[in-house]
C-alpha cells in the first residue's frame, strides 16, 4: 500500500506536464529523436534499445522534460517519455544547444534505468518534497552531461 501511495504521490506534478491536446511539431519530433539516437549511439550506449516516446508539453517553463509511463513499471519493460515543447522550434535554438539539453535528459533516463520501481517512486517523492534535493540532482545531471562532452551545448 505504501508503494502505491508513493508512486501516486510522485506523479501528481508530472500530470501538469502531460497534455494530449497539442501535437508535437513533426519536424521537431524528427530532429529531437534523430539527435537522441545519435547521442545514444555515441555517448549513451547503456540506453540502446530503450523505448522512448516523444510527447508534447505546453508548460512554458520547460523546453524538455522526462518521465516514464506508469503502467510500464509493472510490465517488465519500461517506457520513457521525452516531453518536447513546440517553443523549441519557435525559439530556434541551435543544434548544439538542443544536443546539450537532450544529453541532460538522457542522463535522467540513465539514472532511472538504474533504479528499481520502489527506488524510482522514492526518488520522485523526494524531488517533490525537497527543493534543495531537486536542485542538487539537476546540477549533478548537468555535470554528468558535461563529462560526456556536452558542456558547450
Amino acid at each position: 500500500m505504501k508503494l502505491i501511495f508513493v508512486i501516486l504521490l510522485s506523479v501528481i506534478p508530472l500530470l501538469s506536464l502531460a497534455t494530449e491536446r497539442p501535437v508535437v511539431d513533426s519536424q521537431l519530433k524528427l530532429q529531437a529523436m534523430a539527435t537522441v539516437k545519435r547521442l545514444i549511439d555515441t555517448s549513451f550506449p547503456e540506453l540502446k534499445g530503450l523505448k522512448i516516446t516523444p510527447k508534447v508539453i505546453s508548460n512554458a517553463q520547460f523546453f524538455l522534460a522526462t518521465d516514464f509511463e506508469i503502467s510500464s513499471l509493472f510490465s517488465g519493460e519500461r517506457e520513457y517519455v521525452l516531453y518536447l515543447n513546440n517553443q523549441l522550434r519557435e525559439k530556434d535554438i541551435s543544434s548544439l544547444a538542443l544536443q546539450g539539453i537532450l544529453a541532460h535528459e538522457l542522463v535522467h533516463f540513465s539514472d532511472y534505468e538504474k533504479m528499481s520501481t520502489f527506488e524510482l517512486a522514492v526518488f520522485y517523492a523526494r524531488l517533490l518534497i525537497d527543493g534543495e534535493y531537486e536542485a542538487n540532482y539537476e546540477r549533478a545531471t548537468d555535470l554528468q552531461a558535461f563529462e560526456r562532452g556536452y558542456a558547450i551545448g
